[in-house]
């Protein structure tokens, strides 16, 4: 697995897409898919559905709540692959990704028809004739060919996550502590992390431990967490269609104000003026 890089897995990616006939789609919840160097993985396109022709059009933001937030809390419920159908009639497997017990967003795998007659009455007043003409390019969806390949897909989605889990780490160094303090930041940094937790993985006592990230980091726990989810938080305005306030969240704040207050002292910017900066 190390021994891939970005472009090697994104061919691989496409190597099953044409394989399955299928798109696959991998939506990033928190900013995890960047290699240990900070670099992001994947292409943009990659992560949107909008580079699928019948969702890019009559695309809005219903598209949003659907794929980006009702299906990760739909994820987090099942937590394995399922098929579901979006407002536009789309059909698609959504596999939550988890790895050690955390859920880093949703791959999606299709994409078919899948109720053309229940959609017929709107189609008149609100979709356009450049929507059907794509949605009518799609397969249709055989229930039995989905279900077969449920299995599939979970297989492709934990294959992709482990293997991005892989170029987050550094090949050309043993991890010493400040290493596995900073990882373990990274991968935590968006729950309820706190000194106990991280103490526990060290093996050592609460006050022993943050001796330990002060002498190793130069920071406190607290600053450390604070940066990580400002570097998630800089990543996903620049390359998601979230809000300030659906970022907060994700990546670990618990009062906007303060995310606010924690990005501007941290970038010079508030989130806002950041997002329209990182997309002239």
């Amino acid at each position: 697995m190390t021994s891939l890089d970005g472009s090697a897995l994104e061919a691989i990616i496409v190597d099953l897409e044409q394989r399955y006939q299928v798109s696959i789609t991998i939506i990033d919840r928190e900013g995890f898919f960047h290699d240990f160097a900070g670099n992001p993985i994947f292409t943009r396109p990659r992560h949107s559905h909008r580079k699928n022709i019948a969702c890019d059009r009559q695309f809005d933001q219903r598209c949003i709540d659907h794929c980006r937030h009702a299906m990760n809390k739909m994820g987090e419920k099942k937590k394995t692959a399922f098929e579901h159908s979006c407002w536009k009639g789309i059909s698609e497997i959504a596999v939550p990704l988890y790895l050690n017990g955390i859920h880093h967003g949703t791959c999606y795998v299709g994409q078919w028809q899948s109720r053309r007659k229940e959609l017929q009455p709107q189609y008149n007043k609100e979709f356009k004739s450049a929507y059907l003409r794509s949605y009518d390019a799609l397969p249709k969806k055989n229930s039995k060919s989905v279900k077969e390949l449920l299995p599939i897909a979970q297989f492709i989605a934990q294959s992709i996550l482990y293997h991005a889990q892989a170029l987050k780490k550094n090949p050309q160094a043993q991890p010493d502590r400040r290493q596995i303090i900073e990882h373990f930041i990274q991968e935590q940094a968006a729950q309820n992390l706190n000194l106990d937790a991280l103490a526990n993985h060290l093996g050592l006592s609460p006050s022993r431990c943050s001796h330990a990230v002060k002498e190793c980091c130069g920071k406190s726990l607290s600053d450390l967490i604070i940066k990580e989810r400002i570097r998630r938080a800089c990543q996903l305005l620049s390359s998601s269609t979230y809000n300030a306030q659906e970022i907060a969240e994700i990546v670990g704040f618990s009062d906007q104000y303060y995310f606010n207050k924690a990005f501007k002292a941290q970038t010079g910017l508030p989130p806002g003026r950041f997002r329209k900066q990182m997309n002239q």
